[in-house]
């Protein structure tokens, strides 16, 4: 699978008068960005210029439960494409969720491993929720903050620019239902299970989801059919049969 590239001239513009908010201890620092969303089956990243609009986003295949040495491969392709210098680094993930890894805590240490090995600490800060952006060795104090917290990070985004409203962000394996009042995130979990029990994350998602998991029967023939409790057909599939 080809990586997909999105260049400043595909996208709409940034809105006047927004501005990207950098943390205390990088306001000195002149120069790039990249943003990076470090999940289980694709490596997301955006370039921002040092004034904070967008000057490219890319996509690569990542299939993190193959080894980390898999990530490592996709942190170059996007170091390759988006350049590598001089930049600062915002990074979020969900990889830590791969069967790879023994626990939650332990993917987001050998997440932020294997980022140190190829940044340096001083261009690297994690999200980790209230928190904000963090350094990596606060970061590994912080696991259950930084750990799948891509969708408050999102949620943050658009309150700040619209102050009221219900972000939805559909991806291959779940949807993020996460409203806003005021400028800010009043979601009710924070945690994955938390998130699950107040129905703000669904794990239905366009790709990755089984169809066994979406439905018990569907219609055939002019007759409601069982599925199979099979990894035989995804949503990938649906959305591709029904256009």
């Amino acid at each position: 699978m080809n990586p997909r590239l999105f260049t400043s001239d595909s996208l709409s513009p940034a809105q006047p008068g927004v501005k990207l908010e950098r943390p205390p201890s990088l306001a000195a620092n002149a120069g790039a960005w990249l943003g990076w969303d470090l999940g289980g089956a694709h490596i997301k990243a955006v370039r921002l210029t040092a004034a904070g609009s967008v000057a490219a986003v890319v996509q690569v295949p990542c299939p993190l439960w193959q080894g980390i040495d898999r990530l490592e491969e996709g942190i170059d392709r996007v170091l390759g494409l988006l350049g590598e210098t001089p930049v600062r680094h915002a990074v979020t993930m969900t990889g830590e969720l791969a069967d790879l890894f023994e626990d939650r805590a332990s993917g987001v240490s050998a997440i932020i491993g294997a980022l140190r090995r190829r940044l340096p600490d001083d261009s690297l800060r994690f999200y980790a929720g209230p928190e904000g952006l963090v350094e990596p060795d606060s970061a590994l104090r912080s696991t259950d903050r930084v750990a799948s917290a891509n969708w408050m990070a999102s949620a943050a985004l658009a309150a700040r620019r619209i102050s009221d409203g219900l972000l939805l962000d559909i991806g291959s394996t779940t949807t993020d239902c996460v409203p806003f009042s005021g400028g800010q995130v009043v979601a009710l979990g924070y945690s994955d299970r938390d998130r699950l029990v107040q129905q703000e994350l669904v794990y239905t998602g366009v790709v990755r989801s089984p169809v066994m998991a979406m439905a018990s029967r569907v219609p055939l023939g002019g007759r409601w059919v069982p599925l199979m409790a099979e990894h035989f057909a995804t949503a990938a599939d649906v959305y591709r049969l029904t256009g």
